[in-house]
């Protein structure tokens, strides 16, 4: 007899196999092209669970070849268009949960969650119950949700791969998150409108994401991803009232747009020391606080630059490095920033190859301001 969690996954090595549409949730470099087998995000083959094997190199879970012992039942085949439901049935799901579309994820956790800690799919923490449900879960191959109003405290101690994007959004009591062994999410970690959130430093295994959001928790005043070294979509930091401090000191890329927005409290860029490529356009904008950007002082190209309406800033020397721009460049009402600042900037751009666009515009700065 087979057991339910091997049945489940062999089912699912079948419908890989076999051709069948698998759903990839939003797994990065998970393939549904019919010449290819099912994939998620890994970082070991422990993650990635029975039948599959993580290839090293990619780092990419995949299924192994088809065997004997990937038929169902009596030898046949599973019928393919009644193996998700089945796949449901096994992995401990009963009735309306397994044909029911709209039972959520985590609508009944059961035992059966994350069989050999891998949750296939999507997953959505609405209470502490869902969340004990992970417990021993080392991989999500799809997205995790957590929107869970009366929860304290987000505790997943033993994931460390999530192949779809991690949402933390709207959770009125959390006041900690502790997920110290995620090393990887595919797609992007969102952490929003969490309202008595103070700290987020319970992220300190994060190591690559597929962007990253930390907007509108009122009472943030730290952001601690000091293992974090990669970036490949946006990074958006905005609408934190009383943040004062980020840590990225390991972050060297941003594949997509880097935002810094209304954090009112914030002085300085420091935690981004490390930077040196921003592949999509720096916007550094309406920071009430922000006196300088000595922070990015390793930052050596982004495609557009932005800085406007940060009233206390008063120095941009710290772009010292900076010297490959696409545009355009635009520094626009910087009421304390000396013009001949961006004006200085904006030459050492065109004589290192930088073609200018009819966007470039210096404005609204301090026309009297001095310059070294």
């Amino acid at each position: 007899m087979i057991s339910s969690v091997a049945r489940a996954v062999r089912i699912w090595r079948v419908l890989a196999l076999a051709g069948a549409a698998v759903t990839c949730g939003h797994a990065p470099g998970c393939s549904e092209d019919v010449t290819s087998r099912f994939e998620f995000a890994c970082t070991s083959s422990v993650a990635c669970g029975p039948g599959f094997t993580c290839d090293p190199a990619a780092r990419r879970c995949r299924a192994l070849a088809a065997t004997p012992s990937d038929v169902v039942g009596d030898g046949a085949v599973a019928d393919l268009e009644t193996a998700p439901a089945e796949i449901g049935a096994e992995a401990g799901e009963t009735g309306a949960e397994a044909s029911d579309p709209d039972s959520g994820p985590d609508s009944d956790p059961g035992p059966a969650a994350c069989p050999g800690g891998v949750r296939i799919g999507d997953y959505v923490i609405g209470g502490p119950e869902a969340a004990s449900a992970l417990t021993g879960c080392t991989a999500i191959t799809g997205a995790l949700t957590v929107t869970a109003p009366g929860m304290t405290t987000l505790a997943l101690p033993t994931l460390e791969t999530v192949g779809g994007s991690v949402d933390v959004r709207a959770n009125s009591d959390l006041v900690s998150l502790s997920m110290g062994a995620l090393r990887s999410v595919g797609g992007r970690v969102s952490i929003a409108s969490n309202p008595a959130l103070a700290r987020i430093d319970g992220l300190e295994g994060l190591h690559d994401v597929g962007g990253l959001q930390v907007g509108t928790n009122p009472v943030l005043s730290r952001i601690d991803l000091a293992a974090l070294t990669e970036v490949r979509g946006d990074l958006e930091i905005a609408n934190n009232a009383v943040l004062t401090y980020i840590a990225c000191a390991a972050l060297g890329s941003v594949q997509g747009d880097l935002h810094v927005d209304t954090n009112a409290a914030l002085p300085d860029l420091a935690g981004f020391f490390a930077l040196t490529t921003v592949e999509g356009g720096l916007y550094v904008q309406s920071n009430a606080a922000l006196a300088n950007l000595d922070g990015l002082a390793s930052l050596a190209s982004a495609q557009r630059l932005h800085l406007y309406a940060n009233p206390a800033l008063t120095s941009i020397l710290g772009l010292g490095r900076f010297a490959h721009l696409t545009g355009p460049f635009t520094v626009l009402q910087n009421r304390a920033l000396p013009t001949c600042q961006a004006e200085a900037l904006l030459r050492r751009l065109l004589d290192a190859g930088y073609l200018g666009t009819g966007g470039d515009a210096i404005e609204g700065n301090d026309d009297a301001g001095t310059c070294p």
